[in-house]
């Protein structure tokens, strides 16, 4: 089935809302009412939810920030995939159209995410799909590792 991203409009945002996670995912990733509040608090660092489809049904979020202060990179702040649709493929199918957006638009070198310590089926996620671990701990939440997907230099820049 093809994956798309897809804006948030006056006519999907209600459905985006209901996104859920599962139990076990709770203290790891926003829920879709929560992803939408984000994205207005952090819309200053040009904020954006995109909605993950799986042909015409909406089968999660994601939330991307720019990070203009050093080190400058693309922020995945949320990555969540509906507990209904979960190991179907579509995290990693949506993660792959995501960078390649990112990398055509190429404003930052880099995707940085902050996966929690102990959510282990995250890291697994975001290492089989090219993140490298870097040594950044940020001292607020020292319990986070950051993920870091550095575009190939090969791709120019608009």
């Amino acid at each position: 089935m093809a994956i798309t991203l897809r804006e948030i409009t006056e006519n999907n945002w209600k459905i985006a809302a209901e996104i859920e996670h599962t139990e076990n995912q709770r203290d790891f990733v926003a829920d879709g009412i929560e992803i939408l509040a984000l994205a207005y608090v952090y819309r200053n660092n040009n904020a954006k939810v995109q909605a993950i489809y799986a042909g015409e049904t909406m089968v999660g979020l994601l939330l991307v920030e720019d990070l203009n202060e050093e080190p400058c990179c693309y922020h995945l702040h949320e990555l969540l995939i509906d507990k209904k649709y979960q190991n179907k493929g579509f995290g990693s199918k949506a993660i792959k159209l995501l960078l390649s957006q990112l990398a055509e638009e190429r404003k930052f070198p880099r995707v940085e995410v902050c996966v929690h310590s102990k959510n282990t089926m995250a890291i697994s996620f975001y290492k089989a799909n090219g993140f490298k671990l870097n040594n950044y701990i940020d001292e607020d939440s020292p319990w986070n590792r950051m993920y870091t997907y550095t575009f190939a230099n090969n791709i120019s820049s608009n």
